[in-house]
């Protein structure tokens, strides 16, 4: 899976990169046929928010978090996403 990250108004550390990727590896044990993650940080002076679109083959999965951490943010994103592809795989069993 490829994974694009951006920072929006601000530079990306290298080890937040290497967090990230590593948060966004975890999905991979869920679903085996992920595309790609974009992921895009927005920091403000007490809210750092994480954005992550997930394209899957036949559709995307989205969640954003804001916490005071980038890590955490990611980390929260990456649960919620962790729950919607639990319900997308059920949803594929169930057709």
């Amino acid at each position: 899976m490829q994974v694009i990250i951006q920072g929006d108004g601000i530079n990306v550390r290298d080890e937040l990169k290497e967090h990230i990727e590593k948060e966004i590896a975890r999905l991979d044990k869920y679903y085996d046929r992920l595309i790609q993650a974009d992921v895009v940080l927005e920091g403000h002076t007490h809210q750092k928010e994480a954005r992550v679109r997930l394209e899957l083959p036949r559709e995307s999965l989205f969640a954003s978090e804001t916490s005071d951490k980038f890590e955490i943010s990611i980390e929260s994103a990456v649960d919620k996403l962790v729950e919607q592809l639990k319900r997308y795989k059920e949803k594929l069993r169930d057709s």
